[in-house]
């Protein structure tokens, strides 16, 4: 991202964005959607799991006070065995769930989301919180944005260059997303806020062990290095700040 630094222009948008703070030094508790979520969604850690058998989750937490709460997802559901560590259970908890995806191998990009995001945004709730869940940078990078995304090109004739660029290019797709889903709120009265975080990180064959991709069993910190950003209205200023 170029917010944190990174030479190319891959978030335009984010990089001239007023109201947001950027954390740095973000660890994800895990290179793994599953561990990571749960982590992230409970109050569990990775490792004890007490916490998620026995409270509640924060679904449930934002419910109690009163929270609408809405799951959409561009990921598929996870296998059935995988409910035991709890993201569908996640998902279910939700007063309104979409799967845009039930078959992983239909591809589908993450502009789905806002289409539901809008419809959905014009409901009448006291008080409403939307979980999405994008496909954003996961391998195949190259199948993550449309055509017409595909602004940074391999110079370097390499595998390392291609999927480089590739990824780049999904980053930069990303951006457009949150763009998306930001000018929305902005059309909606009262107080807003978005928070943005990755559940892992990716390998791009930076070191030696040639890792591409997440989830590896010895992960590098790209793995779990992981971007934070919290995004208000001037309404939220004025209220909190």
């Amino acid at each position: 991202m170029s917010l944190y630094g990174y030479p190319l222009a891959t978030t335009p948008f984010l990089d001239t964005l007023h109201n947001l703070i950027h954390f740095t030094y973000v660890i994800s508790p895990s290179s793994q959607t599953r561990s990571s979520l749960r982590a992230v969604f409970s109050l569990a850690d990775n490792k004890d799991y007490t916490d998620f058998y026995t409270k509640k989750p924060l679904i449930g937490l934002l419910q109690e006070v009163g929270f609408y709460c809405y799951w959409i997802s561009n990921q598929a559901r996870f296998r059935v065995q995988d409910n035991i560590e709890g993201i569908n259970q996640f998902a279910d908890d939700a007063n309104t769930k979409i799967f845009i995806r039930y078959d992983w191998r239909v591809n589908k990009f993450d502009i789905e989301v806002v289409k539901y995001f809008k419809r959905f945004l014009k409901e009448r709730h006291a008080k409403k919180v939307f979980v999405i869940h994008l496909m954003s940078s996961h391998f195949q990078y190259k199948g993550r944005y449309p055509h017409q995304y595909d602004i940074f090109k391999d110079k370097t004739k390499t595998k390392k260059g291609r999927v480089t660029a590739q990824y780049n290019n999904s980053i930069l797709y990303t951006d457009f997303i949150l763009k998306s889903l930001i000018t929305e709120l902005n059309k909606a009265s009262d107080l807003k806020c978005l928070v943005y975080f990755s559940d892992h990180g990716e390998n791009l064959l930076d070191d030696k062990r040639r890792y591409l991709g997440h989830g590896f069993a010895m992960p590098s910190k790209l793995e779990v290095e992981v971007p934070l950003l919290f995004w208000y209205s001037n309404e939220f200023a004025e209220r909190f700040f």
